[in-house]
């Protein structure tokens, strides 16, 4: 809804819904008690909405789908739902979530690393002759 139009706005409003998700995801941390991983979960959905919303237009795509406030809420209601019920909060799926963003991360930089020394090794030649 707001966050939608707020994201619109460049740079500013990727900051602005930022700060929003920041205080939803440090709500839940502090005063709803939600463990740590799942709050780290919750904090890299912002991260990613954060990141790939600074890409303009496909930035806003990608906002319109992930839609990282829905997903942190609804962490936040399985987390209360568990809590009220007096079961512990499983902490193997967020952290299983959050390894596989790191690997998808390091694979990333990886196959950009690649792409550089590629690009060197190409550029030296063609300067080398």
């Amino acid at each position: 809804p707001i966050y939608a139009v707020l994201g619109l706005l460049p740079g500013g409003g990727d900051f602005l819904c930022g700060l929003v998700q920041t205080g939803l995801v440090l709500t839940a941390l502090n005063h709803y008690r939600v463990p740590k991983v799942v709050a780290a979960r919750m904090a890299a959905n912002v991260l990613i909405d954060l990141a790939v919303g600074t890409i303009p237009f496909v930035g806003d795509v990608f906002d319109a789908g992930f839609k990282a406030n829905t997903r942190n809420l609804k962490l936040l209601g399985e987390v209360r739902k568990l809590q009220s019920e007096g079961h512990p909060v499983p902490a193997a799926p967020s952290a299983w979530y959050l390894i596989g963003i790191g690997v998808i991360l390091v694979s990333a930089l990886l196959l950009m690393f690649m792409g550089l020394v590629a690009l060197a090794a190409i550029v030296w030649k063609a300067f080398s002759r």
